[in-house]
Protein backbone atom coordinates (compact mmCIF):
# COMPACT_ATOMS: atom_id res chain seq x y z
CA UNK A 1 0.00 0.00 0.00
CA UNK A 2 2.82 2.40 0.72
CA UNK A 3 4.24 2.10 -2.80
CA UNK A 4 0.89 2.99 -4.34
CA UNK A 5 0.80 6.25 -2.41
CA UNK A 6 4.02 7.60 -3.87
CA UNK A 7 4.32 6.05 -7.32
CA UNK A 8 4.05 8.25 -10.36
CA UNK A 9 0.82 8.00 -12.34
CA UNK A 10 1.32 7.25 -16.05
CA UNK A 11 -0.05 9.72 -18.58
CA UNK A 12 -2.31 7.08 -20.08
CA UNK A 13 -3.85 6.45 -16.64
CA UNK A 14 -4.34 10.18 -16.11
CA UNK A 15 -6.10 10.49 -19.47
CA UNK A 16 -8.36 7.52 -18.65
CA UNK A 17 -9.30 9.01 -15.27
CA UNK A 18 -10.04 12.44 -16.75
CA UNK A 19 -12.13 10.99 -19.58
CA UNK A 20 -14.07 8.79 -17.15
CA UNK A 21 -14.72 11.77 -14.89
CA UNK A 22 -15.98 13.79 -17.86
CA UNK A 23 -18.17 10.89 -18.99
CA UNK A 24 -19.78 10.75 -15.54
CA UNK A 25 -20.39 14.51 -15.62
CA UNK A 26 -21.95 14.26 -19.09
CA UNK A 27 -24.25 11.47 -17.98
CA UNK A 28 -25.24 13.46 -14.90
CA UNK A 29 -26.06 16.44 -17.12
CA UNK A 30 -27.97 14.11 -19.49
CA UNK A 31 -25.80 15.17 -22.43
CA UNK A 32 -24.36 12.62 -24.82
CA UNK A 33 -21.08 12.80 -26.67
CA UNK A 34 -23.04 13.01 -29.91
CA UNK A 35 -24.38 16.43 -28.93
CA UNK A 36 -20.90 17.99 -29.37
CA UNK A 37 -21.08 20.14 -26.26
CA UNK A 38 -17.80 21.45 -24.85
CA UNK A 39 -16.58 20.06 -21.55
CA UNK A 40 -16.54 23.52 -19.97
CA UNK A 41 -20.26 23.94 -20.71
CA UNK A 42 -21.05 20.53 -19.19
CA UNK A 43 -19.11 21.53 -16.06
CA UNK A 44 -21.14 24.76 -15.89
CA UNK A 45 -24.40 22.80 -16.09
CA UNK A 46 -23.35 20.48 -13.26
CA UNK A 47 -21.88 23.33 -11.19
CA UNK A 48 -18.28 22.13 -10.92
CA UNK A 49 -16.59 24.65 -13.18
CA UNK A 50 -13.48 26.03 -11.51
CA UNK A 51 -13.33 23.23 -8.95
CA UNK A 52 -10.43 20.75 -8.88
CA UNK A 53 -10.73 17.63 -11.01
CA UNK A 54 -9.88 14.10 -9.89
CA UNK A 55 -6.18 14.41 -10.76
CA UNK A 56 -5.81 17.59 -8.70
CA UNK A 57 -7.40 15.86 -5.72
CA UNK A 58 -5.11 12.83 -6.06
CA UNK A 59 -2.02 15.06 -6.31
CA UNK A 60 -3.03 17.06 -3.23
CA UNK A 61 -3.51 13.88 -1.19
CA UNK A 62 -0.22 12.44 -2.47
CA UNK A 63 1.76 15.56 -1.60
CA UNK A 64 0.06 15.80 1.78
CA UNK A 65 0.93 12.18 2.56
CA UNK A 66 4.51 12.63 1.43
CA UNK A 67 4.94 15.78 3.50
CA UNK A 68 3.62 14.23 6.70
CA UNK A 69 5.37 10.87 6.48
CA UNK A 70 8.35 10.21 8.73
CA UNK A 71 11.69 11.41 7.38
CA UNK A 72 10.31 13.63 4.61
CA UNK A 73 10.74 17.35 4.56
CA UNK A 74 7.69 19.45 3.87
CA UNK A 75 7.62 21.07 0.43
CA UNK A 76 5.01 23.65 -0.50
CA UNK A 77 3.37 23.26 -3.91
CA UNK A 78 1.56 26.04 -5.71
CA UNK A 79 -1.78 25.33 -7.45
Amino acid sequence: MYGAEVRQIATSEINKMLSTEMEVLRRSARKSGMERIKNEYVKEIIGVKGKPDIIDIIEQKTYKGMATSKGCQRTEYQN
